[in-house]
């Protein structure tokens, strides 16, 4: 008996053609995150720098340039969280037109081979989409910029 079912040439071409489309998406949705965290470290680590070195306890920034350099950090961060979390929307909606031609691919493969079902029924018992944590980590980050902001004054 055999292990696995024959295939034949369409339902291999659809199996490894669902797969790629899945890896891609997979791949360019991650580095998205990875390129935004990237930019945010650099930018909390600007303002940890500024904020160390507050008016009195250093000579290179005055009162007013500290202060203006601390909410300028803030606000490029927040804007970039803003701007990030509407291309990680519109990058859900072209994740979805992946998941739309997986499915129509994996429509070949038997039922227990489906991986977008499978993904689907994971989530209904509890399992969080990946697209929720890419979309609402620029707004965390963003909620943190309004923190620093504050705590800048």
């Amino acid at each position: 008996m055999w292990m696995f079912q024959r295939f034949d040439r369409k339902e291999a071409y659809a199996s490894q053609n669902a797969n790629q489309y899945l890896l891609h998406s997979e791949q360019v949705r991650w580095g998205l995150l990875y390129y935004y965290l990237v930019a945010n470290s650099v930018l909390v680590l600007a303002w940890a720098a500024v904020f160390a070195a507050r008016p009195g306890t250093s000579a290179l920034l005055g009162q007013a340039t500290g202060l203006f350099v601390l909410e300028l950090l803030c606000f490029l961060g927040f804007m970039l969280g803003l701007i990030w979390w509407r291309l990680q929307e519109h990058f859900y909606e072209f994740v979805k037109v992946y998941e739309e031609i997986v499915m129509e691919s994996e429509s070949f493969l038997p039922e227990k081979w489906q991986l977008v079902k499978r993904c689907e029924r994971l989530r209904g018992k509890g399992c969080v989409h990946s697209s929720h944590v890419l979309k609402y980590t620029p707004l965390l980050f963003s909620a943190l910029y309004l923190g620093l902001a504050v705590a800048s004054i």
